[in-house]
């Protein structure tokens, strides 16, 4: 496996698909594009010593790839599976969590700064816009990669990829945390919220309503499908290919943690400065806070002392 061999398999390039799965380091490989993915999201907008931000998204894609894999496991793969055939499910997702890190790079598309160049709505629109590119590549990504590796039809595995991905969209937007809580205190004070703010709760609700629709119509559609006779005729699903091959693209991989981390060292030391300059506010130091470089940019006007 190396670079080569991941760039081939964002793609779903079959062979790809299969060296990395027989790969026994496509896990630590996996585990720093995740890392790397954490600073392309990150990188200008939060401060590290601050927030876990790197930590958080490998905790999210470990429940994530649980819920998707147990989900397809469950609906799909123990049907078709041979009779007979123990095939274990910590093993199998054991095997399929790297794979499911290998995606990780399509996250890169989010270090795009649309915020330095768009004004705030525009840029809201932006972000939005990258995020549904990488959540449809990852998940026809999945679908191509369980295909290859399961021997399921492909259009069959799409639809087992879409159902509990949509049901983890209407998840998050039932518990919407602190943009959702903000919208009802501004309803009940009669406060006008931003234009970007309206935009992504308005956003937010249409991906939950959508992923309603789309994920009772991919479900019913999977059972459907999985009946049809020519779709399953002569297929069996195989499990993952247990990892046999060790090597790994380590220096490779390096050189790119290193790329993102200088990437991200110029954005963070900002990103430091509105820190401080925050948690000044927040004391209502307002002398030294007028100090910082950022005052005049961000909280000019606001306070006169």
């Amino acid at each position: 496996m190396n670079l080569g061999t991941i760039l081939r398999f964002q793609f779903g390039e079959a062979k790809a698909i299969r060296e990395i799965a027989e790969s026994r380091s496509a896990a630590g490989v996996g585990v720093v594009l995740v890392f790397t993915a954490a600073i392309a999201r990150n990188y200008d907008q939060k401060f590290l010593l601050e927030s876990p931000w790197i930590i958080g998204p490998l905790v999210v894609s470990l429940i994530s790839a649980f819920f998707i894999y147990a989900f397809i496991r469950g609906c799909c793969l123990w049907v078709i599976y041979p009779k007979g055939e123990p095939v274990g499910f910590w093993s199998q997702f054991r095997r399929f969590l790297p794979l499911f890190w290998m995606t990780a790079p399509l996250a890169w598309l989010y270090a795009i700064p649309v915020e330095r160049f768009l004004d705030p709505l525009a840029s809201a629109k932006a972000n939005l816009a990258l995020l549904a590119v990488v959540a449809l590549w990852r998940v026809v990504l999945l679908a191509r990669v369980l295909s290859v590796l399961h021997g399921v039809a492909w259009p069959l595995m799409l639809l087992w990829v879409i159902a509990p991905a949509c049901v983890e969209v209407m998840a998050i937007s039932m518990f919407g945390g602190p943009m959702l809580e903000r919208k009802i205190m501004a309803g009940m004070a009669g406060i006008q919220l931003p234009p970007e703010e309206l935009f992504m709760i308005r956003a937010a609700k249409f991906a939950a309503n959508g992923a309603f629709i789309v994920g009772a119509v991919a479900f019913l559609g999977a059972l459907g499908l999985q009946q049809w006779p020519q779709l399953r005729r002569g297929l069996e699903a195989r499990p993952l290919p247990a990892p046999a091959i060790g090597g790994g693209p380590w220096k490779a991989l390096a050189a790119v943690v290193v790329v993102w981390i200088a990437v991200a060292i110029f954005p963070q030391r900002e990103v430091w400065r509105h820190f401080q300059l925050e948690r000044l506010i927040e004391a209502k130091d307002y002398r030294e806070g007028r100090k910082t470089k950022f005052w005049s940019v961000r909280y000019s006007g606001a306070f006169r002392c």
